[in-house]
């Protein structure tokens, strides 16, 4: 194929702006994922809600060039939610615990420690079934100096042989403000296959 002298220089515009521009986008760990979010190392695809970004939430990357990046494997996303909490995407190759119960339970034992509970309550301990995927799922409330904290966090197994957790932590407001939010990713998980 043979270019025209006038077509060459904006040719070189292009894929100037095309280095420019992937120089600009960085490693994964450096900018947000929205919408679709697909995870090869595991196996499972989600969609993250309008208005919310995912941030990378595994070890750090290492810039290379000129290929790149050299990144870990990666774990899931961080969605922090606007006025405080979060929203989390947590995977793993698979369930280090004896049962899902177990890892529910480590986590639950988890969030209490982490805030220090002076009262913990527990709405939900329950096995469930999440689009015909084994999960288990819990509800408790976590209150320390009068202030009330609510995580919520269901456990599933992938047909990978991997393992997700997704969770919802913030304080009882944001909880109720983005419970719809974390409702409607939970409810977009459908595995996918690995690389």
């Amino acid at each position: 194929m043979r270019l025209s002298k006038r077509l060459l220089p904006l040719v070189a515009a292009l894929c100037a702006s095309t280095t420019a521009l992937a120089a600009d986008v960085g490693c994964a760990d450096e900018r947000p994922t929205t919408g679709r979010y697909r995870n090869y190392s595991y196996g499972f695809t989600v969609v993250i809600p309008k208005g919310l970004e995912g941030w990378w939430n595994s070890a750090r990357c290492v810039p290379q060039t000129p290929d790149g990046c050299i990144c870990m494997g990666d774990h899931g996303r961080s969605l922090p939610l606007p006025g405080g909490g979060s929203i989390s995407i947590d995977a793993a190759p698979e369930v280090f615990e004896a049962t899902l119960a177990t890892a529910a339970y480590k986590d639950l034992h988890g969030f209490e420690a982490r805030t220090e509970a002076s009262e913990l309550a527990l709405q939900r301990f329950e096995p469930r079934r999440l689009r015909a995927l084994a999960s288990y799922r819990f509800i408790a409330t976590s209150v320390t100096a009068g202030a009330a904290v609510v995580r919520e966090s269901v456990h599933v197994l992938l047909p990978s042989g991997g393992y997700v957790a997704i969770s919802i932590e913030a304080p009882q407001e944001q909880y109720r403000k983005y419970h719809p939010a974390y409702t409607t990713l939970l409810g977009s998980l459908r595995p996918s296959s690995r690389r």
